[in-house]
């Protein structure tokens, strides 16, 4: 897990690597979720990279696609069942 998050780390690292400032942002944001439940809130004025945090974040995570249509069942237990199955793919 530790080479996995070093890894993600350093690609996030590299994908802002040209914004003045970010890096010391994303360093912090970096430790905050290694250190917690993984919540961070971003607050600010307009205009102050938070969108681009979260883009740069987003991007080293891994994305799970699926269709609400295919995991909303009518019987009881269906539904979690197809959620299951999305995340175990």
């Amino acid at each position: 897990v530790a080479e996995a998050a070093a890894a993600a780390r350093e690609l996030l690292m590299r994908s802002v690597a040209n914004t003045v400032g970010l890096e010391d942002a994303m360093d912090a944001i970096w430790q905050v979720l290694l250190s917690s439940n993984g919540s961070v809130i971003l607050c600010g004025e307009s205009g102050t990279g938070k969108s681009l945090l979260v883009e740069a974040c987003a991007s080293c995570t891994p994305h799970v696609r699926g269709s609400l249509a295919t995991l909303v069942h009518c019987y009881l237990g269906e539904s979690e069942r197809a959620l299951a199955a999305l995340f175990s793919e």
